[in-house]
């Protein structure tokens, strides 16, 4: 097919490839789009870039970017532990909700991919579908799960009121403190962020006075500091890492990282 508009079209697509590749050869950073990365590192790093913005807004529940990245990564860990990893199917059969995008980000952040189930679905129609595709896990709520029949699949009410060995969504933070030495605690967490700078920059050691830049950070580094802070309850930004003038003054400038709403009550799962 040679047609002028076909031809138009190409050399339209050929022209987006070329600026695709232009940017990804003029390196990465917080504003390029990286062509090689997942959608949840994607989230990942826009979750280190806005932690206290909005990201999912369903009737009277809310989510921030870190406590929607904090609620997927930990149901993610428990996800590899019950053997998901690239190549195994999850179930995911959730109306839409906040619990459904945590879910569907927890499958890829675990390395595996989801098989999307409608809830409104016959019974009979799910488990035909999940004996075709035979998923290791399903991710579901309670209502769904009590209709099923029992399955060879771990079956995971997300909204059971148990815990179960399912990790809770973060508890609240501690108050924010004055600054980085104002007890043992603080020390700890200090030196605690040290190291983070340390293993990230690939440098022996960080000293509470060292600052980022001299130490060879660049802005991609900064997010990989910044997403290991907010695991350590810190909603520090790739931002503030890259302004501080040492890793004590960005300590004192932190916030506490935001909870987790109770939209997304703490997962259980159910056979």
């Amino acid at each position: 097919m040679t047609s002028s508009g076909s031809v138009r079209e190409f050399e339209e697509f050929s022209g987006t490839i070329r600026t695709l590749r232009a940017a990804e050869s003029a390196g990465a950073d917080e504003g390029s789009f990286a062509l090689d990365a997942s959608v949840s590192e994607l989230f990942e790093r826009q979750a280190a870039r806005t932690p206290d913005a909005v990201a999912v807004i369903a009737e009277d529940a809310q989510l921030s970017y870190a406590a929607l990245d904090a609620l997927a990564e930990a149901w993610a860990h428990r996800l590899r532990g019950l053997g998901v990893r690239p190549g195994v199917l999850v179930g995911v059969c959730l109306e839409h909700s906040p619990t459904l995008i945590a879910a569907l980000l927890s499958v890829w952040k675990a390395g595996g991919a989801f098989v999307p189930l409608d809830p409104d679905y016959p019974t009979d129609s799910l488990v035909r579908m999940l004996a075709d595709a035979a998923p290791a896990v399903l991710l579901t709520a309670r209502v769904q799960a009590d209709r099923l029949p029992k399955l060879d699949t771990v079956v995971v009410a997300l909204d059971a009121p148990e815990a179960d060995g399912w990790p809770a969504p973060p508890a609240a933070p501690a108050a924010p403190r004055e600054g980085p030495n104002q007890d043992a605690g603080d020390s700890s967490l200090l030196e605690e962020v040290c190291r983070i700078w340390a293993e990230v920059l690939d440098v022996p050691s960080v000293a509470p006075q060292d600052n980022f830049f001299d130490l060879g950070g660049n802005s991609i580094g900064a997010m990989k500091v910044a997403a290991q802070c907010r695991q350590l309850g810190l909603a520090i930004t790739s931002r503030q890492i890259l302004l501080a003038d040492t890793v004590a003054q960005l300590l004192e400038e932190a916030q506490p990282a935001l909870p987790v709403r109770p939209a997304c009550p703490a997962p259980s799962p159910t056979r």
